[in-house]
């Protein structure tokens, strides 16, 4: 049951990814992701230039609590994002290094630490799942 018998739950879960020019990922226009591509390219950093900020100042006005799915590499390609994602007081879910690079058949912990080891442009870490295992 959830809280005050309320029927329906809803999860803020904004992905922060970033992704290796040039490298796999999905695309947009498949037959144009032949090495490095503006199509491609461009609706992937989007989210970065522009996205995540006009959600963040809307979120802000919002009494609704988010979490942020982060690649590790954020720190390295757009530490602005991850110091505002931490300032907002947002939950950090860790997600991947980056969206381009095969991260399969690591436990959750080895992937956790290898994120945390790129985690130097925020003042919060990701906690993960301490109690899974």
């Amino acid at each position: 049951m959830w809280p005050g018998d309320r029927k329906v739950a809803v999860w803020v879960a904004l992905n922060i990814e970033c992704f290796i020019p040039g490298q796999g990922g999905p695309a947009l226009q498949p037959h144009l992701a032949r090495g490095e591509d503006i199509a491609n390219y461009d609706w992937r950093e989007y989210g970065n230039r522009a996205g995540f900020w006009r959600l963040l100042d809307m979120l802000s006005e919002l009494p609704v609590p988010v979490t942020a799915a982060v690649n590790g590499d954020m720190c390295q390609r757009h530490p602005d994002i991850v110091r505002a994602v931490s300032k907002a007081g947002w939950a950090v879910m860790a997600h991947g290094l980056d969206n381009s690079t095969p991260h399969y058949g690591l436990t959750p912990e080895a992937e956790r630490d290898r994120i945390e080891a790129r985690w130097r442009c925020s003042p919060r870490r990701p906690a993960g799942n301490r109690s899974a295992g």
